[in-house]
């Protein structure tokens, strides 16, 4: 990320890789950040309507971009990250579907 990969582009070079070691919140869950972001549209103090549609539309795009980052780190990542995906859940208490632990 960052100018690291411009940096190789420029100088014709293959961007360096490094070693996929999730740390943080990234051992519990593979997406924290999405995982908070919903818990702010979810934990509001009072729900209109117009909020309730836009929270539902929310979810969904969130849990298609989990599921569309999961793929693409798949491909980039390779066989660590499918181990990764092995271990750890999309998103806690997800215990069916494509975000879910993935098993063998």
């Amino acid at each position: 990320t960052g100018l690291t990969p411009w940096l190789a582009w420029v100088r014709g070079q293959a961007p360096p890789r490094r070693d996929f070691n999730p740390c943080g919140a990234y051992r519990f869950v593979r997406h924290p950040v999405y995982l908070s972001f919903m818990g702010l549209v979810w934990f509001t103090p009072t729900m209109t309507l117009d909020q309730a549609v836009l929270t539902g539309v929310w979810t969904v795009y969130l849990f298609v971009g989990s599921w569309l980052k999961d793929r693409r780190l798949e491909h980039f990542i390779g066989e660590p990250y499918r181990e990764y995906e092995r271990r750890v859940p999309g998103y806690p208490l997800m215990l069916v579907g494509p975000l879910a632990t993935k098993r063998t």
